[in-house]
């Protein structure tokens, strides 16, 4: 399980999580592994929130196909999550990966007093 953010000279890009097919129940098991900026907002009324139960929805949505494996079962969990979100569509099958605009992550301006 592993989770980065790209970034550039302007700030974050995009966020990618990424994990073993067989290693996680549903998508949003990779939570533990999101980066400090994300971790803590990781509750309901936030982004991150949001993108996680979205993906155990569609991974939910795609459970008559367990019985082929975790990895065809997430490439059709990505084409539902297409639907919602701007992801490019996956070159081959490989492990579940999703990136997503850091747009549809980016945490809310929060000061902490």
């Amino acid at each position: 399980r592993a989770s980065w953010v790209l970034l550039d000279r302007r700030g974050p890009v995009s966020l990618t999580l990424a994990w073993q097919p067989w290693d996680v129940a549903k998508p949003s098991d990779v939570a533990e592994r999101l980066p400090k900026i994300l971790i803590h907002r990781n509750i309901p009324g936030q982004k991150i929130h949001s993108l996680l139960q979205l993906c155990d929805d569609c991974w939910d949505k795609t459970n008559g196909l367990a019985a082929f494996g975790p990895r065809i079962r997430w490439r059709e969990t990505q084409k539902l999550l297409r639907e919602h979100l701007p992801i490019p569509r996956p070159r081959l099958l490989r492990d579940n990966i999703l990136t997503v605009p850091w747009s549809v992550v980016e945490p809310e301006t929060t000061v902490f007093l």
